[in-house]
């Protein structure tokens, strides 16, 4: 077991005598938080003056992290302290602060991040520092997650199948709204292109009765509803303001009409025709909503179509047959019967062993003829919703074969009727939120801006060049840092993209840098830059990262902040018996270096390091001390023997003292699937590189991470299983 920063008692001792001597600090402590006013991951009360912080799993979770203020001046003066007794509080905290190790500091609002010590919870270091009133508040320094991705469409309300306990659709949206490069094929009556919620992303159509593609003269307008109403379904805009929104409202559509008619018929060789020349253009997912789902030429246009490298939905039937024609998994063809909003298979909606599962199918709310919109019921609308959610799966993670979305797309429904695969539900009704999930891929994610330079509070003379330079990456438009915009409260906009200016006015400058992609997406980063009247000492460098390297080495990483350096010094620290000693010197580094290894001879000790800039006019504030950070567990696998699970990875550290399990269940709760939370099941010793477990019938996932003298590695991969 890794030894703590310090131990559960000699905590206690440090608190309880930091309590004893802040007589005035602890007048008015800090109250109980209750779970009514904050929430409840937040705090729910655990007897008098204790705290209780709960994750709520995929919103709130615990990172190892707390965020501490301590109790401000004006604070300290309010309650009738002299000058004296403040500093002396605000000293007390402090050296509270200096026992733990401290991560990053926000100096704006006096924000300390540290970590937990190990052995320790969250909770337990936060109503010990409460405890000792000097501090404003103390909480968890949660990961969280962003908001549902609800459009702003005025109709979502009446679309039900998009509700959280149906399709889940806007968790799904969370993590992606469609690619406009996938397209769905709807193979129907024709769409009315002028409608509102069609205006995107609408792909060239074809008249399949006449075999002529739209930009050649093929007439592709509505003969029938049926085809404006089954394109809504799969792909009506989405956040456009207007109406409804689609499955995969970012997805591209296209109109393959079928029918010459004003009943909307069709002949069983013009609509396998059809499907196959969507796929042929470039679609991923041809739907036909018509009968004749039970004949050969339907099968094997399926099969075509996945060694094509798309795939084929077709409605089940509304005359409430059963369609059996063999098993639904030997045969390549999707077939999609109907629910309604409470769960249960529509009357109208054929079943049976061929039928592969279900969507939402009775009074689904979508676009209709004449710009307007309708309440529809039929398997004809449960098909192009899954041809859409089927679009989104390889939106999410191009790189699936045919197949392997058909697994997901399945293995994502939630299970209706009888547990498990059955005649009436097949493998259950859809779920975006879970295929997505399956999926793996995020491609629908907002630009991440990295700030190179300059540094977050970094200070230059007047007339200095200063570089603002960003890496910013899209994962669907790539580096995007040219597009990247530097605007600063004194001075204006500074320029777009990396750049040099000496033009900065002197003052402080605060620093919008902002970026939007090419789906509207954004982030933006703030920058507090100063530009004195003078130079002579060169500014404090941001020590980036200590990393464990291979054979002893630390690497040491920093950004250089002046211009005007004449070297850097190095300073280390080891960790022995739970106490930082042994100071050293090292370097110094060269000017303009960046980075500096040392070797050490391998141990479990800890390790930290500063870094300051020297030069002739004097030498900068160190860095804080940022510890070493041990290599995370890789080549993580593991198989199912019997009712164990046997797991093996490979030890690339050195310098761990531990190894921690972790292990989480995908269970049943509150009407459906959901993975709990992970659970600290084992910690193993040092260089361990085998594990068995045994956690009893269900689907389990684990992830490893190495325990050290100062920081835990970052997680393993996850290795997932089933226990049967």
């Amino acid at each position: 077991m890794q030894k703590s920063l310090f131990t559960r008692s000699s905590v206690s001792a440090l608190l309880l005598v930091a309590a004893a001597g802040t007589a005035a600090a602890t007048v008015g402590t800090a109250p109980v938080v209750s779970g009514e006013s904050q929430g409840p991951a937040v705090a729910q009360a655990a007897g008098q003056g204790q705290v209780v912080f709960v994750e709520i799993p995929g919103s709130m979770e615990f990172s190892g992290e707390i965020i501490a203020k301590p109790l401000q001046f004006e604070t300290l003066a309010e309650r009738g302290m002299n000058q004296a007794e403040i500093s002396a509080t605000i000293q007390q905290a402090k050296a509270m602060l200096a026992q733990f190790v401290e991560l990053e500091y926000e100096p704006l609002v006096d924000h300390y991040v540290l970590l937990v010590p190990n052995g320790m919870t969250e909770n337990e270091v936060i109503n010990g520092l409460i405890s000792t009133g000097l501090f404003e508040f103390v909480e968890p320094n949660w990961t969280l997650y962003p908001i549902a991705n609800c459009p702003n469409d005025p109709r979502l309300g009446n679309q039900w199948h998009h509700n959280a306990n149906r399709m889940q659709s806007c968790d799904a949206w969370d993590l992606d709204t469609g690619n406009s490069s996938v397209t769905v094929g709807i193979c129907d009556t024709g769409i009315e292109t002028s409608h509102s919620d069609f205006q995107l992303h609408r792909k060239e159509g074809y008249n399949a009765v006449n075999r002529v593609w739209e930009n050649d003269g093929g007439n592709i307008g509505p003969v029938h509803p049926h085809g404006t109403n089954t394109t809504g379904c799969a792909a009506a805009n989405g956040d456009n303001g207007v109406g409804v929104s689609g499955v995969g409202w970012n997805l591209s559509h296209r109109m393959m009409r079928v029918s010459n008619t004003s009943s909307g018929s069709s002949s069983l060789s013009t609509l396998t025709h059809a499907a196959l020349t969507s796929i042929q253009a470039g679609d991923k997912v041809a739907n036909v909503s018509y009968s004749g789902v039970n004949t050969s030429s339907v099968r094997s246009t399926a099969t075509q179509i996945k060694n094509l490298g798309g795939l084929l939905t077709w409605a089940a039937g509304n005359d409430g047959s059963t369609l059996n024609w063999g098993n639904r998994d030997n045969d390549d063809v999707i077939v999609v019967g109907a629910t309604t909003s409470s769960d249960n298979i529509s009357s109208f909606s054929a079943r049976g062993p061929s039928v592969d599962l279900m969507a939402p199918g009775s009074s689904v709310h979508t676009t209709n003829t004449g710009n307007s919109y309708a309440s529809v019921s039929g398997t004809s609308f449960s098909a192009p919703l899954t041809a859409g959610l089927i679009g989104l799966i390889w939106s999410s993670n191009p790189g699936l074969t045919p197949d392997e979305v058909e697994d997901i797309l399945k293995a994502g429904c939630d299970d209706l009727g009888a547990g498990g695969v059955d005649n009436t539900y097949g493998y259950g009704r859809i779920n975006s939120y879970e295929s997505l999930l399956l999926a793996g891929g995020m491609a629908n994610t907002p630009p991440v801006i990295t700030i190179n330079s300059p540094a977050n509070f970094s200070s230059f003379a007047e007339g200095t060049p200063v570089t603002f330079d960003s890496t910013t990456i899209d994962a669907e438009d790539g580096d995007i840092s040219n597009l990247v915009t530097w605007t600063s409260t004194q001075d204006g906009l500074l320029g777009t993209g990396n750049f040099t200016t000496s033009a900065m006015t002197e003052g402080l400058h605060f620093i919008d840098v902002s970026v939007t992609d090419s789906g509207g997406l954004s982030d933006f980063e703030l920058l507090s830059v100063t530009i004195t009247a003078g130079g002579g000492v060169p500014a404090v460098p941001t020590i980036n990262s200590a990393l464990e390297g291979p054979a002893g080495k630390m690497n040491v990483v920093w950004t250089d902040n002046s211009n005007n350096e004449t070297g850097f010094g190095i300073q280390r620290q080891e960790k022995v018996n739970g106490s930082w000693t042994n100071r050293t010197d090292l370097g110094p580094a060269a000017a303009n270096d960046e980075l500096f290894v040392d070797t050490i001879a391998e141990s479990l000790n800890g390790w930290r390091y500063r870094v300051r800039a020297e030069g002739a006019g004097g030498d900068s504030a160190w860095t804080p001390y940022k510890p070493i950070k041990p290599k995370r567990p890789v080549n993580f696998s593991g198989t199912v023997n019997g009712g164990s699970v046997d797991m093996i990875w490979t030890d690339r550290s050195n310098m761990e003292t531990g190894i921690e399990v972790y292990r989480q269940e995908y269970k049943f709760v509150n009407g459906r699937f959901r993975w709990q939370a992970k659970v600290l099941i084992a910690t193993l010793p040092p260089n361990t590189e085998s594990y068995s477990d045994a956690p009893g019938a269900g689907e389990w996932r684990y992830k490893l991470r190495l325990t050290s003298e100062t920081l835990r590695s970052e997680f393993s991969t996850n290795v997932r299983v089933i226990v049967p």
